[in-house]
C-alpha cells in the first residue's frame, strides 16, 4: 500500500475535537486557539472558521446528517450548534458552569447530552435549547458511550468510575448504576456491535469483558507487560485489540489470542505505551500511536504485519500526538499535535 498525506495547518495551538462528518466529506477541527475550523480534506479547502466560542474547543461532533456541528467550550460550558456547510449558528446553550467536556447527539439528533466539569449529564432539546435531563454524577462527566440497539448509555468520570443509566427513564436515573471501571482515553468500539458487552479496567492491568444484560464477567485478561492503556472491539465484532507496550488481538469466539505484535519498550517505558487503538470502519486494518512518541502505525488486523510508520520528526520532547479520528469508510486516520497540525494519512 501507498501513503497519501495531507497536513492543514490554520491553527496555532493544541489541537482537540477532531471529527469527521459520517458522509467522510469533511473533517472539523477544533482547539485551544478558540477556532474550529472544517476542512474540505480532498480539495484541502476550508469550508469555514468559527471563532465565536470563548475558550479551548474540545469537542466538536457532527450530527448523523452531517448537516450540524456541535461544538463546546472546556472552559465556559457553553455549547454551540453550527450549520455544517457556512459555519452559521443555530442554537448557543450556556450549558455547564464549569465547562463542557464531551458532547453526544441522540434520538435522530433530536436531543444532545452533554456532561461537564460541574458533574452533571445533561440533555437538551435541539429546536429550543431547553434542558430536559440532568443527573447529578460523583465527579466530572469526560465522555458519554451509547450502546447500540438500546437506550441505555455509559459516562465515564475521572479514575476507575463508569456510570451506567438509562437517560430517558428516570427510575433508572434515580438509581444509575457506578461502576468501579475505567475506559480509555478513545471510546472507539468499547461496546460490541451488538450491544451486548462492554470493555474496561477493572485495575491498570485487568481488562475484563462484561456482558451488559446480565452484568457478568465473562472474561478477563491480565496485562502481561504492566498495565493496559488502550483497548477496541473491532467493528464486525469478530476481534477484541488491546494494547499496553505490546499489542494482542483476541478473538471474540472464544477469547483466544491470536497475534502478538512486540513493541520496542524505550529508555523510559512511559513513552512506550500504547495510547491509541483505533479500527478502520472495515476491521483490516489498526493504527496505533504512543502519543509521546510522535509515531503512527498502521497494522494489518488479519496477519499483525506492519503496513507502514509515520514519524513526525519532532523531538520526542516537546512532540504530542493530542487527538486522532478515523474515516468512516476509508483506510484513513487523522491526527492533530500540540503545534496546530492536523495530519491526515490515507492506505491507497
Amino acid at each position: 500500500m501507498n501513503i497519501k498525506e495531507i497536513i492543514l495547518s490554520n491553527q496555532s495551538d493544541i489541537i482537540r475535537g477532531l471529527s469527521w462528518s459520517p458522509d467522510g466529506k469533511y473533517l472539523s477541527v477544533g482547539g485551544y486557539d478558540e477556532i474550529l475550523t472544517v476542512w474540505d480534506v480532498e480539495d484541502e479547502d476550508e469550508i469555514f472558521v468559527y471563532n465565536e466560542l470563548t475558550g479551548w474547543i474540545t469537542r466538536s461532533e457532527w450530527s448523523s446528517d452531517s448537516k450540524y456541528i456541535a461544538c463546546s467550550s472546556y472552559q465556559t460550558g457553553e455549547i454551540k450548534i453550527l450549520r455544517s456547510d457556512n459555519g452559521e449558528e443555530i442554537l448557543s446553550i450556556s450549558a455547564h458552569e464549569k465547562g463542557c467536556l464531551c458532547l453526544k447527539w441522540m434520538v435522530n439528533d433530536t436531543i444532545l447530552a452533554s456532561g461537564g466539569h460541574d458533574y452533571k449529564f445533561k440533555l437538551w432539546d435541539v429546536k429550543s435549547g431547553k434542558e430536559i435531563v440532568k443527573l447529578n454524577c460523583p465527579d466530572q462527566v469526560n465522555s458519554i458511550i451509547e450502546i447500540p440497539n438500546s437506550s441505555n448509555i455509559f459516562v465515564s468520570l475521572p479514575g476507575f468510575e463508569t456510570v451506567f443509566f438509562n437517560p430517558f427513564n428516570p427510575e433508572t436515573l434515580n438509581r444509575a448504576i457506578v461502576l468501579k471501571a475505567r475506559t480509555p482515553i478513545h471510546h472507539q468500539y468499547i461496546v460490541s456491535p451488538d450491544g451486548n458487552f462492554f470493555i474496561c479496567l477493572l485495575k491498570w492491568e485487568l481488562m475484563v469483558v462484561f456482558d451488559i444484560n446480565t452484568g457478568e464477567i465473562v472474561k478477563e485478561f491480565i496485562c502481561p507487560n504492566e498495565k493496559w492503556e488502550s483497548f477496541s472491539w473491532s467493528p464486525d465484532g469478530k476481534k477484541l485489540a488491546a494494547a499496553g507496550i505490546d499489542i494482542y488481538f483476541y478473538d471474540t469466539k472464544n477469547w483466544d489470542e491470536i497475534i502478538r505484535i512486540k513493541q520496542p519498550v524505550l529508555d523510559d517505558s512511559f513513552f512506550s505505551k500504547i495510547d491509541y487503538c483505533l479500527w478502520t470502519s472495515d476491521s483490516s486494518v489498526i493504527f496505533t500511536s504512543a502519543r509521546y512518541t510522535g509515531i503512527i502505525n498502521a497494522w494489518d488486523a488479519n496477519t499483525g504485519e506492519k503496513i507502514m510508520t509515520w514519524e513526525s520528526g519532532e523531538s520526542k520532547k516537546d512532540y504530542v500526538i493530542e487527538d486522532m479520528a478515523v474515516h468512516p469508510t476509508k483506510k484513513c486516520i487523522a491526527f492533530g499535535d500540540n503545534k496546530g497540525n492536523v495530519f491526515v494519512l490515507e492506505l491507497v
